[in-house]
């Protein structure tokens, strides 16, 4: 078995900026429930695909943000993966 709970929300080439949006919204919310390292994994990996699709953000500005956004959702995984560690 996959150490991901949630392989549903991988990232695939076909996958169009709309759907990538939308997976990521719902890892966010999903994550409030339960913060996990794969959730935030997750979003850190949608977030570099959107930011990847040609032509999909123009402005420097909303890319700056979502580059923020995601070494804000890394930041979360690392931690998440080491409180995992830390609990006995």
């Amino acid at each position: 078995m996959s150490p991901n709970p949630y392989p549903l929300f991988s990232v695939s080439q076909s996958d169009k900026p709309e759907q990538i949006k939308l997976k990521t919204k719902l890892l966010i919310q999903l994550y409030v429930k339960d913060s996990s390292p794969f959730i935030a994994s997750a979003v850190v990996d949608n977030i570099a695909a959107l930011l990847a699709y040609p032509k999909c953000i123009s402005d420097i500005e909303e890319r700056c943000q979502l580059q923020k956004m995601k070494m804000h959702w890394r930041c979360l995984s690392w931690l998440d993966s080491r409180s995992d560690l830390i609990k006995i």
